[in-house]
């Protein structure tokens, strides 16, 4: 995870954002045309529908990244107030331009007004459902829990004990193989015994996935790791692959979470080998940079090439347009225009904890944060 001179190098982790957004659009957008052209049979149709859960990976990669940027630092509130600043930098300019396209097609009405400030999610489904032109981003609306939540979590996680971590490890765990809450949102019908979690805000039930991250990542920092961990990364991976193919039932859903929190951990862990040159490759980490762009617009971009090409033309231009488009969002927008707001979010506080809390094996490069893209 570091270099020669201390500094962590996360670029292995962008790029496996990539991977789970393209996990994402291939459920949403390319299962139906694959199995249509007689591509998919079998163990990778099971695979395939199970894209929903590449979600779970970004929550708790969310979890995992933020600690790890923010480890060092103070939460007064100056340093609040950037650290506010630049998750609006990293996420709403882009997604404010998803959702504009997006309402060019559907109905306005009162509830439209909520997505604008990320709570579509926020109301128990068995209450009241929220517009959401842009269907996957309901899971910012998750997101915007976790950022308003984070220097808390974040603080108490560093300042507590190595069995406590490990406790509140087990119990996060026990909560997400229990009720399946990798798995939400669904019907309510869908949660077989457990129909009060209808009446609980989506938020709040996914809350387990980003503290778990959070967790991992204290771990990542407290424990020396023996040299088998080389070979870690490639066992996780069969792992998931053999989880994610066995079948689409709601039960995978817990046991993949738990497995991609195992894969971010070890990936981070992993010195110099094959599959951190790998992740490391200058095209890999453009791609997982531009992830987050291409995960928001995958429904816009859909939508204006339906409503402007006969079918069949649309859906062969539709990834070429949305990988392109999303790369030129990613670089000549989303980051100029990031670079811009995220001068507010600079720290300048020295940290003023006890050393046993704050001086771990590993140091916080200045820049960790854009390297991560989180």
């Amino acid at each position: 995870m570091n270099d020669a001179d201390g500094s962590p190098k996360l670029a292995p982790l962008t790029s496996l954002r990539f991977f789970a957004a393209a996990y994402v659009l291939a459920l949403h957008s390319g299962r139906g045309w694959l199995t249509a052209n007689g591509w998919l049979a079998g163990f990778a149709f099971v695979f395939a529908n199970n894209g929903y859960l590449g979600v779970s990976f970004f929550f708790i990669l969310s979890g995992f990244i933020l600690h790890h940027v923010y480890h060092n630092k103070v939460w007064v509130l100056p340093n609040v107030r950037r650290f506010a600043a630049a998750r609006f930098a990293r996420i709403y300019p882009i997604y404010f331009v998803s959702v504009v396209i997006a309402g060019i097609f559907p109905p306005w009405d009162l509830s439209s007004i909520a997505q604008f400030f990320f709570l579509q999610k926020w109301m128990p489904s068995s209450v009241v459902v929220l517009s959401n032109w842009n269907g996957p981003a309901w899971t910012l609306s998750v997101e915007f829990l976790f950022y308003l939540t984070f220097p808390l979590a974040s603080r108490y996680v560093r300042a507590a004990s190595l069995p406590v971590i490990i406790l509140v490890g087990g119990c996060l765990i026990f909560v997400m193989l229990g009720l399946q809450t990798p798995s939400i949102p669904t019907p309510v019908e869908e949660h077989g015994p457990y129909h009060w979690m209808g009446y609980v805000p989506v938020p709040l039930l996914r809350y387990p996935e980003f503290l778990y991250g959070i967790l991992l990542c204290e771990l990542c920092r407290r424990i020396k790791h023996p040299q088998w961990m080389v070979a870690a990364p490639w066992l996780v991976i069969g792992a998931i692959v053999i989880t994610l193919s066995s079948s689409s039932s709601r039960g995978v859903a817990a046991p993949a979470a738990l497995l991609f929190g195992a894969l971010i951990y070890v990936v981070a862990r992993s010195p110099r080998t094959l599959i951190f040159n790998i992740l490391s490759g200058g095209w890999l980490v453009l791609l997982g940079g531009a992830s987050y762009t291409l995960y928001v617009m995958q429904v816009p971009i859909r939508m204006v090439l339906a409503q402007s090409l006969p079918i069949s033309v649309a859906r062969w231009l539709y990834y070429p347009a949305l990988f392109s488009i999303s790369i030129m969002l990613f670089k000549y927008f989303e980051e100029p225009l990031r670079a811009k707001l995220r001068r507010l979010a600079e720290f300048n506080v020295a940290p003023r904890l006890p050393s046993w809390i704050w001086q771990t094996d590993v140091s916080i490069d200045a820049n960790s944060d854009e390297v991560a893209r989180e």
